[in-house]
């Protein structure tokens, strides 16, 4: 398919040195994979900026976020001179017109913050809220992240068919980068709940334990195993709370991978956005990708997404 009629790559850029890393980030996602990069930026109205202390007139507040934007795009061009890049400044509000351009995203790209004051009480939140409801994965970089490239992408996952995604994205991630997948499961012997009727995840004569829990994820594995078989794979299963696990397992790579929502029990634990998903969110040092598990709901004449 030609570079111009994939899905982009989607860079939100605030003006702030979080959102700098981000588009660095998400450029050089653009490039690796072969996509477009689009840049985009969003305005509040201002009567929503005169709630917070801030009264600008609509005019400079666009004009604000197209001078953000128009610089983002000349430093890609500058930085990826072969990655096709183009920008766009977006009506408000900032966490609707996002979600909406997810809808035409290969992979959504933002900082974990925004710039001080006014400007922190809107993009402070933007990662999460977007994880949440986003339409396809999107990945959250944070303060003070290391992104240079490492030798793995770290996923969490809880053998269930709601974090398959996850998984999947990161054997691709890891096929593209040349580097190995580390595939965590954290394991605590009490989240794991008895299956509902007709779930079957667990045989009523089989307990969860260890060496079955690592059975299930090498089986689990095997598919994507088959499907990229030039991946380094390590399976592993450690002991204690998932977000806490995750986060140290993730540190020193350039990706960590997590399912946006759990379906109860031991999927919760580990899946669930708001817990875990949120945890890892606020606490990891490295690029955070959380994947939905579901189609999301995305608001229609928010935003000014390419057509495909």
């Amino acid at each position: 398919m030609p570079v111009s009629q994939q899905n982009p790559v989607v860079a939100g850029v605030d003006g702030s040195d979080n959102g700098a890393r981000a588009l660095d980030w998400a450029a050089r996602e653009a490039a690796r994979s072969h996509r477009p990069l689009r840049v985009v930026s969003v305005t509040e109205k201002p009567g929503v900026l005169a709630r917070f202390g801030l009264a600008p007139d609509g005019a400079s507040v666009t004009g604000a976020s197209q001078r953000i934007v128009d610089a983002a795009v000349e430093h890609v061009r500058a930085s990826h001179p072969g990655t096709e890049v183009s920008g766009a400044v977006l009506p408000g509000p900032r966490d609707r017109a996002l979600v909406a351009e997810s809808g035409n995203a290969h992979l959504m790209v933002v900082g974990s913050r925004g710039l001080g004051g006014v400007e922190s009480l809107f993009a402070e939140s933007v990662g999460a809220e977007l994880a949440a409801r986003g339409a396809c994965p999107v990945v959250v970089v944070p303060e003070n992240a290391v992104t240079a490239e490492t030798t793995r992408v770290v996923v969490g996952t809880d053998c269930s068919e709601g974090s398959r995604a996850a998984v999947r994205l990161a054997f691709e991630q890891a096929a593209t980068r040349g580097v190995a997948v580390r595939a965590v499961l954290a394991w605590e012997s009490t989240a794991f709940a008895w299956p509902e009727e007709g779930d079957g995840d667990w045989p009523a004569d089989q307990e969860p334990t260890v060496d079955r829990v690592r059975a299930r994820l090498a089986e689990f594995l095997s598919g994507e195993r088959a499907a990229y078989p030039d991946v380094p794979v390590e399976e592993v299963v450690v002991p204690g709370a998932a977000a806490p696990s995750l986060v140290q397992e993730g540190g020193g790579s350039d990706l960590l991978v997590v399912g946006s929502h759990g379906r109860g029990g031991i999927a919760e634990v580990i899946m669930g956005l708001g817990s875990v998903s949120h945890g890892v969110l606020r606490h990891s040092r490295c690029p955070v990708a959380v994947v939905p598990t579901r189609t999301a709901s995305v608001p229609t004449g928010t935003g000014d997404g390419p057509g495909e």
